[in-house]
Formats: structure tokens, C-alpha cells, sequence
């Protein structure tokens, strides 16, 4: 499709991130498949020349050339706190008029458009229609909804000026802009909520400063692991530098720091907590279990800390169960060096977290390369899934209505095929798509559900398996003593941001281990790897470590390091005081730039937030494992076929983000 280029838009400025999505305080105009950023200078020029710029966009695919017309920063509350606040109150472009729709907000007395270039607009473009949102100005609403025809007093071929003091002026001049008098809107239907309470918005303020967001030269932090500053011989080590947040939960909360350097050697930081308490870090602390000692080895290797990982340090080491935090807790923390002397360095600089309430918790402003200008997370309540859906569109669907596994939607091995095991799973996954003829099909749809079954390995098939089978696992369990099924939708459906919803009934045998989640595509190259996964839920049958709840669990790679870095394994009980395995339940997944939120029922029941938050493009996977280094090898006899029942997978995504997903 060409480009044009209309009257007022520059083609010299940058570009937007390829989805689409700006940097925070620009906002972007595409024209012909033309990517436009702009500055606040923009609007600042806008606003003096008594117009703001349309903003076109085009449709991901766009019947007859069709085009939408929006406006930028057209939500009322966007226009008079944040752009006014870069303008200034006493800005002599920029003056508080009375609001005749909305009485006490702040408007502009700048919201014009030269009628030339709306005239010129519709002219070169053979199709428009209209895009109306209920929080759009009032001036806005008037423009789109009467397709620039009626918005004057005067006739459309010979629009009507009107003084600074209201009273009516003389015929309009074609190259003067004209001020368009507001009509009260077009009647908007609320949502239907059902028996739910109406939403309630945390407050935000939407002028404070938004926190910093990581720039697109290195979003996971690379360059901030290196400290060049130099120790003084027979000195301490030098200030740990760059100390930062990556992800906040409810209760726990992980971050970074660059190693320190000494002319000697570094053995151990403190972490010091403001109320007082103090964690230790060290290079040669130990832990009998061989987990704990590779969380114990992580922390040192990749300078990083979780307060808590109650996963691992529930009753040792660092006594999570004692110290951890709490929902809502608020802490400040600096990192010290401790060398092989005994020496300590001068404290880093300060962070202070809040840790999530267990719903409901405030998003406050923040900034993001991939952040649109919506304020979505700010706008909504978030705590149920039915306040906010209606916002997105539907991408990707299956209800299991077929008799086989919908290949345009689904592969039936996972993205390493039969080159990895992982865990220590005991199960070999069966791709009736790649060998139709191996003997077995652990898919099973009926009546619009699809089951999937876990048999022990027959005899007879042994020999077909493959030789990644016989070879000796890490964890000393047999491998592909059994047989199972995966979906993974990777080269079918990939997505970066959006809602995902299964509705499903996990197994309940002892052994069984039926997980849903997200995973990434391409790890990445350079500073750019994070290979992230979102655990949807994960849940054991018999959960030999404790109550069969359901599990949410988050993970990346470390940029530096290479190492896998994962969350503490979130739980969530049954409040109705039953097993999840006993009735069909629907577990989803909120994604958004810095956002995760996880949902069971359609109620929130977990919150992770943070710049090591997923940003690339992710996948569908869910199956059935069957024994691994977590669930028990399930019994010889009486227990299969391990079932696992879906109804139903769903993915949906706001507007702003539906050019990022691969149909």
C-alpha cells in the first residue's frame, strides 16, 4: 500500500516500536502503513496553531482501505493533566473554559482543526468511517459522530466563526481553523457486569511523574551489571551500584544489583531491610537440599535477591516463613559489600517496594516502550475478569467441537519435539500429527471436550519410542514410562500482550501433573535474551509437599548469566474449601506491559508488576505429565487413565496490541 503524507505530518519524525506502541508522553499517527511519533513539542505546536493533528490509523486488515479517525491524547483527563502539565497553567495557548458535557473538568481553548486539511483528509480518502469511544472530548465526539459536517452553527459549506466572547462572527475563512460548538454525545450502552458490584478504579494520580521505564537498547538491564569504578588497595569494596527492582508480587519481591569489585575479593552482601532486618548473601553459604542450594548459588551468581522465596527458604537460610513480607508491606532496601577481610562498603542507593494488596492493588504511572497511551491498568478494576474483557477482542479460540485436534490451531509436540525431557517427567509426549501410525492417540474429544490420557508405556511400543528415552535422566527417574499428550499453538498463534482463559478439570491422580502456561517463542540474542514463561496453573493431583492447591509460577532467563530465574510457586486454595480437580474451573492470565495478573473463576488471585515482565512474543501449551522431579511416579495399577478434560482455550487482546498477534 503507498504512503501519503497529509498536510501537517512530518515524515522525519522517528518511528514507533514496530507493534505499534509508543514511548511514554508521545503519541503516534500512521498513515498508509506509515508509522509517525510524536513529541509533547508536537502537540505544543499543535495547540499553538489551534489545532490538534487527526490521528489515522489503519485496520490490521483493512477492507476497501478503510481508515479510522481518532483523536491523540483525546481522552479529557489525558489532554488536561498530563499534556497541560506540560504546557503550564500560565501558558498563554492554554486557558480553563467551562466543560458543557462534563461540568469541572479542564478542557482546551486550542480543540480546533483547520477545515482545509479535515476537507483535504476525507477527500483523499476514498472510505471513512468513524471511531467513538465515551471518553473521548466532547469536541472529539462531535466531530466523529457528524463526520465533520455539522459540528458548526452554519451550514457545512460555509462554516460560522465565533467570537472569543460567544457571540456569532462572520462567514468562515477557508484557511482559518474553526471552533466546532460540542453537541451533548451519543448515548452509550455500560456494560453488563451480571450480579458482580460495579467496578471500583483504584485511585491513581495521573499527574504524578511516571517511574522510568527500561530503554529499548537493553530492556532486562544488561549494561547495569557492571560497576567501573576501581577499589582502593586496603580499602572496602566498592558502593554497590545500580540496585534496581525486577518483578513485585503480593508477598515477595526480586531485585538486582551490579557485583562490587575489591582489590581482594567480595565474599558476601548484606541486604538491609527498613525495619531493620538484614539478609545475607554469600558466595559460600550451603543447604543439604540441592534446590535450595541452586536458588543459594543463583542469588550469588546473577547478584540478585527475592524477599522471600519461601519456596526454598520457608524454614531455612532465610526464614521466609518469619521474615518474609506481607500484602501490602512497604520496605526500603540498600545492598552492602563485604570483602574477604571483613571489610564493608558504604550502602547503595535505596529502593523502595509495595508489595501488592491481595486485590485490587493501585497501578501507579509508569513509562514503557510498549506501553500504549490508554492508561489501561490505571482505568480499570482489575480484581474480576468481566470488568475489564469487554475491551478486548477475541484472537484465538478452540471449544474442542471437532473429532480431532485442530491442526491450523495446535501442534501436538512441543516446541523441542523429542530433542529434550525437562524435569525429570517420566511421560513421552505422542504426536499423532508428526507419527500418525506410533500406536497411540492421548487425545480424546467428545461432546466438545477434549481429554487427555496418560497410559503406561504398552510393551509392544516400547521400541518406537526414541533414543532420547534411554538415556540416563539427571534426576535418576525412568523416562517415558508412560505415555501422554501437548498442544502448544507456537508458528500457529504467537502474541505479545493479551487475556488468555482455559476452562478445564485437572487430574486428581496421585502423580499427575496437569499444567497450562504461556512460553516464548525465539529466546532472543545478546542483551535481548529472556525466554520467559507464564505459568497459567500448574496442579498436582496429590501434591506430596503440601495441600493440592492450584499453582503460578513466573520465569526468565537472566541476560547476563544465562540462568533460569524463577519466582517463588505461588498457591492458591479452593475458598469453597473443595478440590480444584473436582469440578471444571476456568484459570486465566492478564498480560500486559510491566503487568502480570493471575485469575481463577474470573477473580484476581494473584499480581506480579516489574520490567523483567514478559515482553516478547509467547505461545499456548498445556498438558498432562505423568511422575517428573515434582509429582510422585504415579501407582502401577488402578489409576489410569490419568485424565485431564479442557473445554475450552481462549486468548483476547486489547486494540492496541492486536497487530502483535500471528494467526
Amino acid at each position: 500500500m503507498r504512503s501519503r503524507t497529509f498536510s501537517g505530518i512530518n515524515p522525519n519524525y522517528p518511528a514507533a516500536p514496530p507493534h505499534g506502541v509508543i514511548e511514554q508522553g508521545f503519541f503516534i499517527t500512521e498513515v498508509w502503513g506509515r508509522y509517525i511519533q510524536r513529541s509533547p513539542q508536537d502537540l505544543r505546536k499543535a495547540l499553538s496553531h489551534g489545532h490538534i493533528y487527526p490521528q489515522i490509523r489503519r485496520k490490521r486488515r483493512p477492507p476497501d482501505r478503510l481508515i479510522e479517525l481518532e483523536f491523540a491524547g483525546s481522552t479529557v483527563q489525558h489532554i488536561n493533566n498530563s499534556q497541560m502539565s506540560q504546557l503550564g497553567t500560565d501558558d498563554d495557548r492554554v486557558r480553563e473554559v467551562a466543560n458543557p458535557v462534563t461540568p469541572g473538568l479542564r478542557t482546551t481553548s486550542a480543540l480546533r482543526i483547520p477545515w482545509t486539511f479535515i476537507m483535504q483528509t476525507i477527500n483523499q480518502s476514498p472510505r471513512v468511517t468513524t471511531l467513538i469511544k465515551p471518553n473521548y472530548t466532547p469536541f472529539a465526539a462531535c466531530l466523529l459522530t457528524v463526520m465533520l459536517t455539522a459540528c458548526s452553527s452554519g451550514s457545512s459549506d460555509s462554516p460560522t466563526l465565533s467570537n472569543d466572547d460567544g457571540t456569532p462572527g462572520g462567514p468562515a475563512d477557508p484557511d482559518t481553523p474553526t471552533p466546532l460548538a460540542p453537541p451533548t454525545p451519543a448515548p452509550t450502552t455500560p456494560p453488563d457486569f451480571g450480579d458482580l458490584p460495579p467496578p471500583t478504579i483504584p485511585e491513581v494520580d495521573l499527574t504524578a511523574t511516571p517511574i522510568p521505564g527500561p530503554p529499548v537498547s537493553d530492556f532486562f538491564g544488561a549494561s547495569l551489571e557492571v560497576d567501573n569504578e576501581v577499589a582502593v588497595a586496603g580499602g572496602p569494596p566498592t558502593t554497590p551500584k545500580n540496585l534496581r527492582i525486577d518483578l513485585v508480587s503480593n508477598d515477595w519481591a526480586e531485585f538486582s544489583w551490579a557485583p562490587a569489585n575489591d582489590d581482594g575479593e567480595v565474599v558476601a552482601y548484606r541486604i538491609q531491610r527498613s525495619d531493620g532486618h538484614v539478609y545475607t548473601v554469600g558466595r559460600d553459604q550451603t543447604d543439604r537440599n540441592p534446590g535450595t542450594q541452586g536458588e543459594i548459588d543463583k542469588f550469588w551468581s546473577t547478584t540478585s535477591f527475592i524477599d522471600c522465596n519461601y519456596t526454598r527458604f520457608f524454614d531455612r537460610l532465610h526464614e521466609c516463613g518469619t521474615f518474609g513480607p506481607e500484602p501490602g508491606d512497604i520496605f526500603s532496601y540498600q545492598v552492602t559489600a563485604i570483602d574477604d577481610e571483613g571489610q564493608e562498603s558504604s550502602p547503595s542507593n535505596s529502593i523502595t517496594i509495595n508489595y501488592h494488596e491481595d486485590q485490587g492493588a493501585p497501578v501507579p504511572l509508569y513509562a514503557d516502550p510498549y506501553l500504549d497511551e490508554s492508561r489501561f491498568a490505571q482505568n480499570h478494576d482489575l480484581t474480576n475478569k468481566n470488568y475489564f474483557l469487554h475491551q478486548f477482542n477475541l484472537v484465538f479460540e478452540d471449544e474442542f467441537d471437532g473429532n480431532e485436534i485442530d491442526s491450523e490451531l495446535w501442534n501436538t509436540n512441543l516446541l523441542w519435539g523429542d530433542t529434550r525431557i525437562i524435569n525429570g517427567e517420566q511421560q513421552y509426549f505422542v504426536s499423532p500429527q508428526v507419527n500418525p501410525d506410533f500406536g497411540y492417540d492421548p487425545f480424546k474429544l467428545d461432546n466438545s471436550i477434549l481429554t487427555i490420557e496418560a497410559i503406561p508405556t504398552p510393551a509392544e511400543l516400547e521400541s518406537s519410542l526414541p533414543d532420547i528415552c534411554r538415556e540416563e535422566d539427571p534426576t535418576g527417574n525412568d523416562r517415558c514410562v508412560f505415555l501422554s499428550g501437548a498442544l502448544s499453538s507456537h508458528d500457529k498463534f504467537d502474541f505479545t500482550y493479551g487475556y488468555v482463559e482455559g476452562r478445564m478439570r485437572t487430574s486428581d491422580i496421585s502423580g499427575a501433573l496437569s499444567s497450562f502456561y504461556l512460553y516464548n517463542r525465539f529466546p532472543g540474542s545478546g542483551n535481548q535474551v529472556h525466554t520467559p514463561e507464564i505459568d497459567i496453573v500448574e496442579y498436582l493431583g496429590e501434591n506430596p509437599f503440601g495441600d493440592e492447591d492450584a499453582f503460578q509460577t513466573y520465569h526468565f532467563t537472566d541476560v547476563n548469566t544465562g540462568e533460569i530465574r524463577s519466582a517463588p510457586t505461588m498457591s492458591y486454595k479452593n475458598p469453597e474449601g473443595e478440590l480444584f480437580s473436582d469440578e471444571f474451573h476456568t484459570y486465566g492470565v492478564l498480560w500486559e506491559p510491566q503487568l502480570v495478573i493471575w485469575y481463577i473463576d474470573d477473580v484476581e488471585i494473584k499480581r506480579l508488576t516489574g520490567p523483567q515482565v514478559s515482553r516478547q512474543a509467547m505461545n499456548i501449551v498445556t498438558y498432562l505429565v505423568a511422575g517428573s522431579a515434582w509429582a510422585p511416579t504415579p501407582a502401577a495399577e488402578g489409576t489410569f487413565p490419568i485424565q485431564y478434560e479442557i473445554d475450552y482455550i481462549r486468548a483476547y487482546q486489547r486494540e492496541a496490541y492486536d497487530r502483535t498477534g500471528d494467526e
